[in-house]
Order: structure tokens, then C-alpha cells, then sequence
């Protein structure tokens, strides 16, 4: 095992690239994971925050093997690998950008701040009537709340994703449900109604089996 670990660390600090090929194998492995894992209706929440994590680390060990070539008096391969630092920075910048854009089912609540401004200030459904069940993480993120008994003033029946009550909006709905794996079975029939009290977010509620489910999505 020590002799491993002296293998890697001469390929990683001892050549120009060895740092490199280690951000791009990190950076690639995680992305396909994230990808298989959303093709799969998210059989695990990933954490899209510690898949970022993971690559900056990365990214700065090519700093430091960079630091390392320098005070090992390397220069040629200390410029190399600052080159391959400015190369694998734009690559962490991209990369980033379509973790944060692959659709994978959200791992944790939205905070309370974000869920006080965003739907009751839009809404004026008081918090204490919102219950958090799960979403979708993306860059059009959406978050599913179950709503107990309250005023629906700001609402109005119909729906963006087609007029009405229709089956293909249902279906919209239905799919949320399915992808953020909660356990909520959307009859033909169900109510749906639309605020148009945010500019950022639509939200809608769906009204099935005697409860109420609020979707609310980044435009």
C-alpha cells in the first residue's frame, strides 16, 4: 500500500501533467455519476455542493503541485503546470455551471428565508401552512410543498403547462412527483390553479384526493 500511494504521489507532484489528469479523471468520474444518477430518476439525492467541493480540491492540487515544481526548482514544468492551471480552472468554471444545470433530485429543504420571500410573500400562504416533501435541483429549479388549510386568494384556476385540467398538464405534475420520488398519486381530475403574484417563479397548486400540493419553479 505505501508503495502505491509513493507511485501516485511521484506521477501526481513528480511530471507536468500527473496533477491534471487527476482534475479531469475527478472532474469526469463525478460527472458521470451525476449524469447515470439522473437518467436513473435520481436513485440517490445527490449533493450537487460537495460534486463542486470535490473539483475545487482538485483544481487546487494542480496549484500546489505547481507550488511544489517551483521550490523542487523545476521551473519548465512549474510554468507547464500553470498553464494547465489557467486550462483547468475555465474547465472547473464549464463543468460547474452544468452540475448546477443537470436535473437531480434536491437533497435537502430550502431555507426558511428563501420559502418566507419567494412563496408566502407571493402567495400569502402563512409558512406555518407549507410543508416541505421534495424538488427537483436544476438550473429551473422546483420545490413541492403540501399546503394545509388556508386562503387561496392569489390564486386562480388554470395552468402554464396547458388549459386547464387537460392530461398533458397533469402529466407535467405527475412527472414531478415521480422524479423528486414523493409518493403522491395525481388522479385525472385534480384542480389546478395558478399565482401570478411572483416575476422569478411559477407557482401553481394542484387540488387531488382532498389535499393541496404547491409547485414552485424558477422561470
Amino acid at each position: 500500500m505505501k508503495k502505491k500511494v509513493m507511485v501516485l504521489g511521484r506521477f501526481v507532484y513528480g511530471t507536468w501533467y500527473g496533477a491534471m489528469v487527476v482534475f479531469v479523471a475527478v472532474a469526469a468520474l463525478l460527472f458521470g455519476l451525476q449524469l447515470a444518477n439522473s437518467g436513473f430518476h435520481d436513485i440517490i439525492a445527490w449533493p450537487k455542493g460537495i460534486h463542486i467541493i470535490l473539483m475545487l480540491i482538485a483544481l487546487v492540487n494542480l496549484g500546489g503541485a505547481m507550488l511544489f515544481s517551483l521550490l523542487r526548482r523545476r521551473f519548465r514544468r512549474g510554468l507547464a503546470q500553470f498553464l494547465l492551471c489557467g486550462v483547468a480552472f475555465f474547465g472547473y468554471v464549464v463543468m460547474s455551471f452544468f452540475v448546477y444545470c443537470v436535473p437531480t433530485r434536491t437533497s435537502s429543504e430550502p431555507d426558511e428565508e428563501w420559502v418566507e420571500s419567494t412563496i408566502c410573500a407571493a402567495t400569502a400562504i402563512p409558512r406555518d401552512k407549507l410543508t416541505f416533501l421534495g424538488g427537483i435541483s436544476a438550473r429551473e429549479g422546483i420545490n413541492v410543498f403540501s399546503v394545509a388549510d388556508a386562503e387561496l386568494g392569489k390564486f386562480r384556476p388554470g395552468s402554464p403547462w396547458g388549459a386547464g385540467n387537460d392530461s398533458e398538464a397533469i402529466n407535467h405534475y405527475r412527472s414531478i412527483m415521480k422524479y423528486a420520488h414523493i409518493d403522491v398519486t395525481l388522479p385525472d381530475d385534480a384542480r389546478i390553479l395558478r399565482c401570478d403574484g411572483s416575476l422569478e417563479y411559477i407557482i401553481t397548486i394542484v387540488e387531488a384526493n382532498g389535499n393541496r400540493y404547491l409547485f414552485c419553479k424558477r422561470l
